[in-house]
């Protein structure tokens, strides 16, 4: 006849089970939350886009001009006058759409247990204390640490240094693709530079802030020639790439897509290498006829 378990086996089986349950339960819950959050985000920028849409059409009725919105979201987002519907319900939230059409203010889900954060149509899980009109040019004094989120001429960026009286900024997203334009590595004779100077002049708010002096100058070299600009892009010191290039180590690196980098040394007569990084922030050195984003960096005097 077979004999069942003793207590002490039932002891040891139960302690067991709970030490398994304890070490696979917390790592479940999380793979939960971050699912659940994913999806909330993702709701998110549904009602941040059915608001845009609602912009653009309220521009093409009035013939191009827009008066400052507020829009209260509980399952639709609305105004005294308009509902904007969308796929996506919010569960609580707070927009305002500015004349120039930039969407601020904060979006809840599930009953409130994710909340996000819009700047300048961009969703973050923290609020951004500098977030202003899209047309700010003005970067206030305060102590910006590397990773820090601000905005500066209607777009955001993350501070890579400040010293006090300038704050050097990267673009927090990208502005497009170059190529080395089949000469080898010569940052002047590239699209690269071309592609940056086309972006500059499309942002008149950074025009302005060049005229007005609260965009510095800077002076970078591609190890063949020094020049002095107002927008470039960063180099691999700026960015932290340690000289085995095998990670990408400072915080706004990580941007889910490649993007360019220069790292110049004159030993080489000219860029010495052009890299990109992964999605999964290594380094990796691209072949001159692959294309990259271009992260733009710019130097602004705080005032």
């Amino acid at each position: 006849m077979k004999k069942g378990y003793t207590l002490i086996e039932l002891i040891i089986l139960i302690v067991i089970l709970a030490i398994i349950g304890g070490i696979t339960l917390p790592i479940i819950l999380t793979k939960i939350n971050n699912s659940r959050k994913d999806q909330a985000k993702a709701m998110a920028y549904d009602v941040i886009e059915s608001v845009r849409l609602y912009h653009y059409n309220k521009l093409v009725e009035n013939s191009g001009t827009f008066d400052e919105l507020i829009l209260t979201c509980d399952e639709v987002c609305k105004s005294t006058d308009d509902e904007i519907k969308s796929k996506a319900k919010p569960s609580s939230g707070k927009l305002t759409i500015l004349n120039d059409g930039t969407i601020t203010g904060e979006l809840s889900f599930y009953d409130g247990d994710y909340t996000f954060y819009v700047c300048n149509d961009n969703l973050f899980d923290e609020k951004i204390q500098t977030c202003t009109s899209g047309n700010n040019t003005t970067l206030k004094k305060a102590d910006y640490k590397s990773g820090d989120i601000v905005v500066y001429a209607g777009l955001i960026w993350n501070v890579v240094k400040d010293n006090g009286e300038d704050t050097t900024l990267v673009l927090s997203n990208l502005i497009g693709q170059a190529s080395l334009g089949g000469q080898k590595y010569s940052y002047e004779k590239s699209n690269v530079k071309e592609k940056i100077n086309e972006w500059f002049d499309s942002n008149l708010t950074l025009k302005n802030a060049k005229e007005q002096k609260k965009l510095v100058a800077m002076k970078f070299s591609d190890g063949e020639k020094e020049y002095e600009e107002y927008v470039r892009v960063p180099s691999g010191e700026e960015v932290g790439i340690r000289k085995t290039l095998d990670k990408c180590n400072t915080s706004w690196c990580n941007i889910k897509k490649a993007y360019w980098l220069l790292t110049y040394q004159k030993t080489y007569d000219g860029i010495y290498k052009v890299y990109n990084i992964g999605e999964d922030g290594e380094a990796y050195g691209i072949d001159i006829t692959n294309e990259s984003g271009i992260r733009p960096v710019i130097i602004v005097k705080e005032v």
